[in-house]
């Protein structure tokens, strides 16, 4: 009886399952094209939300006035080459800013890095981490701008980037 059993088992685990084998399928094509997904080229556009802000020192004023809440809004044209690293100006997520990419890492839908910016009226480097997601047509981030000032007004600021693909580049 027990060897009955164990054949058994052998014989049905020789058939393979076609489930199962589909759905392993499936996952090594989903896995594959996660490895390939880039941005589509196209006009984007940028809602950037602050979400806190924390003051670094003991200034009547923060160097950047922003307050919880508060949203700005930035359109890029990402071009062909800019498909697999987005132009600075789509992640900045706001006009303000001039900034340069850092270490970046976007990859399998997985996006991250570091932007370094400055601000006009504003003495100093800013810089904004960049941690979140993208798809073909769109990214969401987690965003912490960090500004290293020679004087007072140093702040830290909490914020969400969602950008979208909104069509043909209009350049």
């Amino acid at each position: 009886m027990r060897n009955l059993l164990f054949v058994s088992v052998l014989l049905l685990a020789a058939c393979g399952d076609p489930a199962a084998e589909q759905a392993a399928k499936d996952k090594a094509a989903a896995a594959e094209a996660a490895q390939t997904l880039q941005l589509t080229p196209g006009q984007w556009e940028s809602r950037l939300e602050v979400t806190a802000v924390t003051a670094q020192d003991k200034a009547p004023q923060p160097a950047i006035a922003a307050k919880a809440g508060d949203t700005m809004t930035a359109s890029a044209c990402v071009t062909e080459a800019q498909a697999k690293d987005p132009p600075p100006a789509l992640l900045a997520g706001s006009d303000a800013y001039q900034c340069k990419t850092g270490a970046m890492y976007m990859s399998g839908g997985t996006l991250g890095g570091t932007l370094e910016c400055t601000r006009r009226g504003i003495a100093g480097t800013i810089n904004i981490n960049v941690d979140g997601s993208y798809k073909a047509e769109s990214l969401e981030s987690a965003h912490k701008v960090t500004t290293f000032l020679p004087g007072p007004g140093d702040v830290v600021i909490d914020s969400k980037l969602t950008a979208r693909r909104i069509g043909e580049c209009s350049q």
